[in-house]
Formats: C-alpha cells, structure tokens, sequence
C-alpha cells in the first residue's frame, strides 16, 4: 500500500490531531535545521532532540533524517532514563515543504517482553543502533554515518553558507605495514590512528560538528563545520606534527608510520554549486600529492 506523501495545511492539522491523545507525541520536523516546524510551514526555533529526549543534538542514528532521505516511513525502539519508546517517522510534503511527522509513543507499560528483560533488550537495541553508524575497529564514524547522516544535510547547510571543511587522512604504505607486521598489527595502527584523530575531532554540536570518520580501508575523513579554512588546515597540521608516530603493538613490536593528508574547504568555491564530490575531489588530489612527495623522499618509485 502507498502511503498519501502531499498534504494541505487542513489535512496535516486535521492528522496531527487525529493522533494527538494527550500522552503521545506527534509533531512535524525539519531534520535539517533540526527545527520544529508549524502546520503553516514556517519554522519554530529549537532543537527537536533536545525537546523530547534532552539532547544538544540529532540522534547518531536519526530515523527521521533517514526517513527524509528516502521519502519513506521508518521505525525505530528508543530507550531513554528507563522508559522505551516507540517512533515512527513518516515523509510528508506540507504545500511544498518536505518534512517529517514523528509520532512518538511511551511504550513502557504497555509492551510485553519475553524471553528477556527490558535491560537486555535495551543492551541489544543500543548495540545494534552503535554498529549502524560506528566502526567496531576504530571506534569514529563510519561510511554509512557519512553517506545516510551527514551527507543529506550538505544541501542545507551550503544554502546557508555554513563552512564545511575536509581532511583526507590516509596511512602511507599500509600494505606494507600488514605483510611485515600481519594483520592484527596493522588492526592495532588503524585504531591508534582513528583513536588519535577522534579525540581532536568529535563534537556534535549543532552545525559546528567536528567528525572522524573511516571511509574505507586505511583511509579516515575529518570533516569540521566552524571556523575558516586557514584555521581548520592549521589544526589539522600541528596535530599531526605532535602526532606520536610510532604504534606500540606490544613489548616486542614497533610500527613507524607517517601519513598523507590533503585538505579542502567549501570557501575555495564561489558560488553555490559545489557538492561534496567537489570537496573530496580536492581533498584527495591533495592528498595524493603528499603522498607522492613522501614516495619521492623515501626512495620509492
């Protein structure tokens, strides 16, 4: 069955109030802005996490963001101080804005559990919320978090000229870190590496967010959305000169290590036009040059 996505302002006012009983919640969102917004369309200053759920910011696994995105219904099971609830996120279109009605349920007295207690399953709930959006080697963000929480906020936040500026951080030689060292040698690098990078960029503050992020294999994104370029690139470049470079994997075994860093910022373009693809693009043939210097200092062809 196809859900009705168009609604009036009657029709929305006239939903809202149908699911209203007094003790549910159910309210129109914009992800993006992570405002609340009026069945006239305009929006109400404040943050939609804090309101229900007491956050600065969006939840790490935002059904509503997903849901916006994909123009779809999501569900979702929330735990928060000993009470569960249930949301449901659906996709409506309200004269031309798109948005979200979240219907949110206190269940917690009303749920049957078997087979378990409400702790275990809100011990599995939470795991599994955790391993949707973090790598379980290194601990930061992972692709998914990029490509389904941050990246659909990109539009909003280059409409609203916010800066959002890009690291590109990879290991050089990490093959050959694994073939003379194994695997589990280079595991314990890529965490010492991803753990070093987090603790300098992991903030969630809204629209100032600073993220690590694994895109793949040896490879980390750092993404920052405060300050101006020249302030980020210089963080991010006397970091790495206080960087301790050397991964002590146990009493035996030291790993040397450096690594190639390119950066790039939504400031370089100017118009309205660019796009993440842009930034990466950047960032990486920056990146890639580094690295080449570093091949051509080591002896390497």
């Amino acid at each position: 069955m196809t859900l009705k996505t168009e609604f009036t302002q009657t029709e929305v006012e006239e939903l809202i109030d149908l699911l209203s009983d007094g003790e549910n919640i159910v309210r129109l969102v914009d992800p993006l802005s992570e405002f609340l917004v009026n069945t006239d369309g305009t929006l109400q200053v404040g943050n939609i996490c804090r309101t229900v759920w007491g956050r600065p910011h969006r939840c790490e696994n935002c059904s509503s963001l997903r849901a916006l995105q994909t123009k779809s219904v999501l569900y979702k099971m929330e735990f928060c101080d000993d009470r569960i609830y249930w949301i449901i996120s659906r996709y409506l279109n309200v004269e031309g804005r798109d948005c979200i009605l979240e219907f949110v349920v206190d269940t917690t007295n009303s749920i049957i559990i078997e087979g378990g207690d409400a702790n275990q399953i809100s011990e599995i709930i939470e795991g599994y919320n955790h391993q949707v959006v973090f790598d379980s080697l290194t601990g930061v963000f992972n692709r998914n978090y990029l490509d389904t929480i941050f990246l659909p906020t990109l539009g909003f936040r280059r409409a609203s000229q916010m800066p959002v500026h890009i690291a590109i951080v990879d290991l050089d030689d990490f093959k050959y870190v694994n073939d003379t060292y194994g695997h589990a040698a280079g595991d314990k690098l890529l965490a010492d590496v991803g753990g070093f990078w987090k603790s300098r960029f992991d903030s969630r503050k809204k629209n100032k967010e600073r993220l690590t992020i694994r895109y793949g294999g040896d490879e980390l994104v750092i993404i920052c959305c405060e300050g101006t370029y020249a302030e980020f690139a210089q963080e991010i470049e006397s970091s790495y000169a206080n960087m301790r470079k050397t991964c002590y994997v146990d009493e035996s075994t030291t790993i040397p290590f450096t690594m190639s860093i390119g950066t790039a910022s939504a400031e370089e373009f100017s118009d309205l036009n660019w796009g993440w693809q842009d930034l990466f693009d950047k960032a990486d043939e920056r990146m890639y040059a580094v690295k080449e210097q570093h091949h051509a200092e080591a002896g390497h062809e």
